[in-house]
């Protein structure tokens, strides 16, 4: 299936198309970010990534591909990520690794999306 197919259906409510999207995606982008970033950075700028890109999916305009789009994203990604590292003191000797979540990243993007519907309920 395309990816225009998929973010067409994702954008109908098919969670499973966001999950099929992001796997399209996920190697693809841990080699872009092991070469851009620190190695303890690569899973977590990816998931990030994938979770961005899925969930605004809808600002995708199509006037390139979903492609060129996702990467666009990571760029910004690792931008962001040297930017926010700039200044920023090191913590990793004093934080716990956070527990690992089994959640999908439709899932999380779900919830996301029903958490800003709720926030603008309020």
């Amino acid at each position: 299936m395309r990816d225009e197919d998929l973010i067409t259906a994702h954008l109908s409510g098919d969670l499973d198309a966001g999950d099929t999207l992001a796997r399209r995606y996920y190697a693809a982008l841990l080699d872009y970010f092991r070469l851009r970033v620190p190695d303890d950075q690569v899973e977590e700028l990816t998931q990030h990534t994938l979770l961005h890109t899925i969930a605004r999916c809808d600002r995708f305009r199509r006037a390139s591909s979903f492609r060129h789009y996702v990467y666009a994203v990571a760029r910004r990604v690792v931008a962001e990520h040297y930017r926010r590292h700039r200044h920023a003191p090191d913590f990793d000797d004093k934080c716990e690794e956070a527990p690992a979540n089994d959640t999908s990243p439709s899932a999380h993007v779900a919830r996301g999306q029903r958490r800003a519907r709720l926030e603008h309920a309020v």
